[in-house]
């Protein structure tokens, strides 16, 4: 029978030897701050699933929450004229992404399934009644082109701050990266056109992305084993 384990861990710790157990163990680092997948675009199948996901589940909060410009908020500053604005869906219980998100998105690659799974686990152990989390649709889910590696990975995934001053005053913009909160899990959603290298053609269009940031309460890494093949 096909069986997995997950296991919730310090990172001092690890759940037995390998030698009395015919599991493959692989350690996910979940670290606070930005975790986000690398390869969501390499099963054409699976994107075509996760947009209609997207589509269903941004129609259903913005009908059933808050939504707003994320700008409203001072912390997260965007006086651009020339960009779609960020959204953002403030109090979205948790459980609620965990169940009806990130258990239903398709996550195919070996290296983001593995990710995908620990932070699914990581958000379930911090499951309750009243825990919420803050979505942002960036850019109003209108796809950004997006280049890849040599390793068909996302080169990049955030826009940067406008301009790259630490004067907040100077700021255009904060970046991509200062939308969230301090003890509340924020989610990101967006999608990307992808360019095959910077100046290559387009390869994927209109490919579902998220990032999720963790709060330090909820940085716990997570050991997954599976079934070692021919045992």
């Amino acid at each position: 029978m096909e069986w997995k384990r997950q296991f919730m861990l310090t990172r001092m710790l690890h759940p037995t030897r390998s030698s009395v157990i015919s599991l493959d163990a692989e350690h996910v680092r979940i670290n606070r701050g930005w975790n986000f997948p690398t390869r969501l675009h390499k099963d054409a199948k699976a994107c075509v699933d996760n947009r209609r996901l997207f589509e269903a589940l941004v129609r259903k909060w913005s009908q059933t929450y808050s939504v707003i410009d994320a700008a409203t908020h001072d912390a997260f500053k965007d006086r651009r004229t020339d960009s779609p604005r960020n959204l953002l869906i403030e109090g979205v219980p948790l459980r609620e992404v965990l169940n009806e998100f990130m258990l239903n998105l398709r996550v195919t690659d070996y290296n983001d399934s593995s990710l995908h799974t620990a932070l699914t686990l990581a958000l379930g152990a911090a499951v309750k009644d009243d825990e919420l989390c803050d979505v942002f649709l960036i850019g109003e889910l209108t796809p950004q082109t997006r280049s890849l590696t040599s390793t068909e990975r996302i080169n990049t995934l955030f826009v940067g701050k406008s301009p790259n001053v630490d004067d907040f005053d100077r700021l255009t913009y904060v970046g991509d990266s200062a939308l969230h909160g301090n003890d509340r899990v924020a989610v990101h959603l967006r999608k990307y056109d992808l360019r095959q290298s910077k100046l290559g053609p387009t390869i994927a269009r209109d490919v579902p992305w998220y990032a999720i940031h963790l709060p330090q309460r909820l940085a716990k890494d997570s050991v997954i084993e599976e079934e070692k093949s021919g045992i």
